[in-house]
């Protein structure tokens, strides 16, 4: 009709009177046998879509248009750089980013897991910005997941990450699944969502 309803979480457009709860059943498939948050422009309600990365819509005068800005161009021919070129110019650019993304008037922290992303990125950051202070956030499981042994190594080799950790008991993670279903929006498809949940609570509870 005269309006258009767009929001970041479904939650704002349950609010909308039109709308329906209409099961996307294909999406529900598609989110249990492969982890599939969205498939194209397709989510878990019928009457919601989804717009996808690296477009822009438009809503003029009761029409909407949907354009494409960027996307990789596959037709470009390999690179011809060698492999040691090719490390300099993914370590220049990784570095770059560090150093744009670490722009902040507020205390800058990083997520630490221990894995090879979150390892690189506080590596990076320690080595750009040797005189302060960062904190990491870690979380793990007493016997179960605990990757707190690859968390040390970084941070034995950086002294200047202030690491923080914090093991979620079951009972702490009953309470708290309804409220990070509640946030997550769409059925839970994994764990590890669970675990950021903690996660961002630890690190707001250190003023990060």
């Amino acid at each position: 009709g005269e309006g258009f309803y767009f929001g970041s979480e479904y939650k704002a457009l349950k609010e909308v009177p039109v709308f329906k709860k209409d099961l996307n059943i294909e999406q529900f498939n598609r989110g249990l046998q492969m982890v599939w948050a969205v498939y194209k422009d397709e989510t878990f309600y019928t009457m919601i879509k989804s717009l996808q990365p690296g477009h822009n819509l438009v809503w003029f005068d009761g029409k909407i248009s949907i354009s494409k800005y960027w996307d990789i161009d596959f037709t470009q021919p390999l690179s011809t750089l060698s492999w040691e070129e090719k490390k300099e110019k993914f370590f220049s650019l990784f570095k770059d980013s560090i150093q744009l993304h670490s722009r902040s008037d507020v205390q800058n922290g990083t997520c630490l897991s221990g894995g090879l992303d979150s390892s690189a990125i506080a590596s990076m950051y320690s080595t750009l910005f040797p005189d302060s202070k960062i904190k990491s956030f870690s979380i793990y499981y007493e016997n179960d997941v605990d990757e707190r042994p690859f968390v040390y190594e970084v941070v034995k080799k950086y002294p200047n990450i202030q690491p923080h950790y914090f093991s979620p008991t079951n009972q702490q993670i009953v309470d708290s699944f309804h409220r990070t279903a509640y946030h997550s929006d769409i059925p839970l498809l994994g764990s590890s969502f669970i675990s950021q949940y903690f996660l961002m609570q630890l690190a707001k509870s250190e003023g990060v």
